[in-house]
């Protein structure tokens, strides 16, 4: 696996670097403890560590999943900036939390207000829901709106629903006090008499409500731009822009990409013209000084639509399409983000794009083998062994949190063309394993 990742990362480097890959037997195989805090326990383990770091002479780094406090107790043992979100900046990548940021961001600047939905946020009850809904009917006519649980990858936790035909007519004809308990019975309910847009499969309505009362969440306007690409079959154009805090300077932008369908997946590909062209750099930079100084880690700031894109979250969650994503950039973190062409230049001149898959599924079973160990056996590695791809591209293989399943990562220099003509080549390869 070693092997695998520096071939892809250090490319004609990897003799030389392998020597700083060091491997070390932890002991401790259950399943319930995070390794850091299996680290922090082994007092010998520890000492070791702290020793390699410090005689090593290289500024060190601890990138982490997600930061606790065993995390941050790890980093400052070895003395080592832990790139990721400190515990207590944990809300910002909650849907409540990316609306109380783009909130403190136009409050600097009143220019980024038509970014962020109208809504509400820090909802824990069906009545707060309801009253959300109702305050978007009544101070901005919004008929459709997206319920959201604050925390949720992949459409978990979200459904998009609009005021049924009878529940508008009674509301033209209600007073204020009646609308807002019409609302609150409607909710309680289950949005009776309209249908139920949920993101993901697993979701229904009471799990929904349950997730909200367990964690919050927000209520915002439902994008028109949205609803009229969805009757129509079209695709909502979607744009990232990519963000690092690593502690060695003030936190900034280091791409941008757009959102894409490719086939049956969701893709990442940048640099992003339209993130250029709508001013999403601007207000990006005005989300990274509204966070202040306290902010480190990697992320993304997301949005959606065209004609006038929104702020949808702040992406700090290095899961599914963002984790191919950032596996690219954090070597290339020492590149610099031009901001006016949205390319991205590493250290020789090179401009980068990449194209990110979501979660591809692996075979099941890899020749018998359980589903759960596809990840750790060497069956589908002849997919990624031809070396590069035309015109310079290479595919990363990424490891996602789901059993079975890869993420994969196709980056050419200069052209988006030949990344995604790198990335077919992979899906040909996996698929020709299945």
């Amino acid at each position: 696996m070693i092997e695998l990742y520096g071939e892809r990362y250090f490319h004609g480097e990897w003799p030389g670097a392998r020597g700083r890959f060091m491997a070390r037997y932890v002991g401790d195989h259950e399943p319930t403890r995070w390794l850091p805090e299996k680290i922090l326990a082994d007092g010998s383990l520890l000492s070791w560590l702290q020793h390699e770091v410090r005689s090593s002479g290289l500024l060190p780094q601890l990138h982490v999943y997600r930061m606790t406090e065993a995390e941050a107790e790890l980093a400052v043992a070895l003395g080592a900036p832990a790139v990721a979100l400190a515990p207590e900046l944990q809300n910002l990548g909650t849907k409540s939390g990316s609306r109380d940021l783009a909130r403190l961001a136009i409050q600097g600047d009143e220019r980024y207000g038509g970014h962020l939905l109208p809504g509400r946020e820090h909802l824990r009850s069906r009545a707060k829901v309801a009253d959300a809904i109702f305050a978007l009917y009544r101070d901005h006519g919004v008929r459709a709106a997206m319920i959201k649980a604050n925390e949720g990858s992949s459409g978990e936790g979200q459904v998009g629903a609009a005021l049924s035909p009878a529940l508008l007519d009674a509301l033209s004809r209600l007073s204020e006090r009646d609308g807002r308990a019409l609302v609150r019975r409607w909710v309680r309910k289950g949005l009776v008499g309209t249908t139920l847009n949920f993101r993901h499969p697993s979701m229904s309505w009471p799990k929904l409500m349950a997730m909200i009362e367990s964690m919050g969440g927000v209520v915002e306007a439902f994008i028109p731009e949205v609803l009229e690409a969805q009757a129509q079959g079209q695709v909502v154009p979607q744009a990232s822009v990519q963000f690092l805090a690593d502690g060695l300077g003030p936190p900034r932008i280091i791409g941008s990409a757009d959102v894409i369908e490719h086939g049956d997946l969701e893709l990442l590909a940048g640099p992003s013209a339209h993130a250029a062209l709508d001013g999403l750099h601007d207000f990006a930079e005005g989300l990274l000084r509204a966070a202040g100084p306290k902010l480190l880690g990697p992320g993304s700031f997301d949005f959606t639509g065209s004609a006038r894109p929104v702020f949808t979250e702040v992406n700090t969650r290095q899961t599914a399409v963002t984790a191919p994503a950032m596996g690219v950039a954090t070597p290339l973190a020492q590149a610099q983000y031009d901001r006016a062409t949205g390319r991205l230049l590493d250290p020789t001149g090179r401009s980068w794009h990449w194209v990110a898959a979501g979660s591809v599924p692996l075979p099941k079973g890899g020749g018998g083998r359980p589903s759960d160990r596809a990840w750790h056996d060497p069956w589908w590695r002849p997919a990624f062994d031809t070396g590069r791809f035309e015109d310079g591209a290479f595919v990363l293989p990424t490891r996602m949190d789901q059993p079975g399943r890869v993420g994969l990562v196709a980056v050419a220099p200069e052209t988006r063309a030949a990344a995604l003509r790198a990335f077919d080549n992979a899906l040909g390869q996996l698929g020709s394993l299945y």
